[in-house]
Formats: C-alpha cells, structure tokens, sequence
C-alpha cells in the first residue's frame, strides 16, 4: 500500500520541511495547486511560483499543480520530498 510523503503529525508539528514541486526552462509568471485536475479551486502561490509547497503527496493520491510560463522549452519538472526522494520530468 502506498504511504503519504508526510504523516498529518509531521505537517501539524512542522517535524520534517514540506514537499516541493519546481518548474525550470522557461519564466514562470505565476503558479499554484489546484483541488482538481479540471478545473477545481486553484491557490496561487505568490511568492517564488516557480517552487511550490506542498504540505504533503496523499498515499494513492495526487496533487494538481498548474504554471503560467513563458518561454519554448523543454521544461523540466521536479518533485521532491523527504520521505519519497526525488523525482523528474521533461518535456
């Protein structure tokens, strides 16, 4: 059974540092999570958008992020926690 990078203890008392979700190639004008992969309730994230915080990746769930970014590519998206390591993607 897949496992939450962080437990609700550890976001609660703040053990471990949060999730990070980075976006690199182009100029990011804005960035954020949304609640749904369609559509859905997007929180903006104003300060550096091109890293976004995440409390936490949920075990067999995901989370929707989306990036305004201006520029022709290739992009490259990393993740990265404390429990789940360190992944990459470019397109």
């Amino acid at each position: 059974r897949a496992i939450p990078t962080r437990l609700d203890v550890d976001v609660v008392n703040r053990i471990n540092r949060p999730d990070r979700i980075r976006i690199s190639g182009g100029t990011v004008i804005t960035g954020g999570i949304r609640t749904a992969y369609a559509g859905g309730r997007f929180t903006e994230q104003t300060h550096n958008p091109a890293e976004l915080v995440v409390d936490a990746i949920p075990g067999n769930g995901a989370v929707h992020v989306t990036w305004i970014v201006r520029g022709n590519g290739p992009f490259t998206v990393e993740v990265e926690s404390m429990k789940g390591g360190r992944a990459r993607a470019r397109k």
